[in-house]
């Protein structure tokens, strides 16, 4: 098993990309709290960084201007400096799009990138088997990972064609799985063992934060970790489950997933019949934090309304009221205090609680 396969597991973190500015003209990214972003991940024990995914903006900010998109992948690569894995979305259709993105990521200290392909267009089981070895062939010894997304219109990845992209192609052997299919989770482990694999040589990582500890513990499934949206918040507590699940210790995992459970609910929002998706939410989140400067998001994206704003903020405030301690290193890494940032909200679920 090579190097990079073994420590590409536990809670990595699918990086927002904070924007100072944006409207349909223009796009500038807040480079000052990226970088900030970065070092309080790693500096709070997350396991990965997963830069320039969907929740990264990654496929929009290539397509507005590569260069951009390059500057963004090179910051985050100073950031991490080795310091926890770091994985760079790649996933673009058409492959020859993907190709460039993954030979220029090639070029950085990278151990993996992320693919998800096939938006926009249906692409077959074969189409998805060349793109992963084309993708996959521009350094053998960098890893690939596979994401099925099918909430953003990505037709499925079957559980036969991961395992045969895994077993013709070495260097892809793990699958970011926001299928939200039990069906499909359970068949791949299942192919994976007749095809000789186990859990560290053909790794599930969970794609979807509630799914985190269903997956890990189900011994049909056997998931190695998730790419978290909601460690952009809080990686410490994300690290610590997934450590703990790792260790066997479900039952003190599972109390943590239970605290979870109000804000890994939001990771999409439905507001007055219209639907906001990731990152819409976790961007706010961290605006509303103070994490971030600027709740701002590639455009036709749009920031919460008022509605989602009060849900998300009621929602951040019963987990303060529940584990405060969760916020300190907010507090200390970006100089706030929560009972200023969620004060309202704080009052709206004393008279609750």
């Amino acid at each position: 098993m090579s190097m990079a396969l073994e420590k590409l597991e536990g809670a990595m973190t699918a990086l927002v990309t904070p924007l100072s500015y944006s409207d349909t003209r223009a796009v500038h990214v807040d480079y000052d709290g990226l970088e900030k972003l970065v070092h309080f991940q790693v500096e709070n024990g997350i396991h990965g960084v997963v830069a320039l995914g969907t929740t990264g903006q990654g496929p929009l900010l290539a397509d507005i201007d590569v260069d951009l998109w390059k500057e963004v992948a090179r910051l985050v690569e100073d950031g991490v400096s080795e310091r926890v894995p770091l994985v760079i979305g790649c996933g673009s259709v058409p492959t020859i799009k993907a190709v460039k993105l993954t030979h220029y990521a090639s070029e950085l200290d990278v151990d993996a990138t992320l693919h998800d392909t096939g938006y926009k267009i249906k692409t077959s089981p074969q189409g998805f088997f060349e793109y992963f070895r084309t993708v996959a062939g521009v350094n053998p010894n960098m890893q690939v990972i596979v994401y099925d997304v099918r909430s953003r219109g990505h037709p499925p990845i079957k559980p036969e064609t991961r395992i045969r992209i895994a077993k013709e192609v070495p260097n892809a052997r793990i699958i970011k799985d926001a299928s939200g299919s039990e069906e499909d989770w359970v068949e791949t482990r299942r192919l994976a063992d007749e095809a000789g694999f186990d859990e560290h040589t053909y790794k599930i990582l969970s794609g979807d934060d509630p799914a985190t500890q269903r997956m890990w513990t189900d011994p049909r499934i056997r998931a190695r970790g998730v790419i978290s949206v909601w460690s952009n918040m809080l990686p410490h507590v994300y690290a610590m489950q997934n450590e703990l699940l790792d260790k066997g210790r479900y039952e003190e995992a599972g109390r943590i997933d239970e605290d979870l459970s109000g804000i890994n609910g939001i990771v999409g929002m439905t507001v007055n019949g219209q639907n906001y998706s990731n990152p819409q939410v976790v961007q706010h989140a961290l605006y509303m934090m103070g994490m971030i400067k600027q709740p701002w998001l590639v455009h036709p994206l749009l920031v919460l309304p008022k509605e989602g704003r009060d849900e998300l903020g009621r929602r951040l405030a019963k987990l303060y009221a529940k584990r405060s301690d969760w916020f300190g290193p907010i507090e200390s890494a970006f100089g706030v205090r929560t009972t200023d940032k969620l004060g309202t909200y704080l009052k709206q679920v004393e008279t609750t609680l």
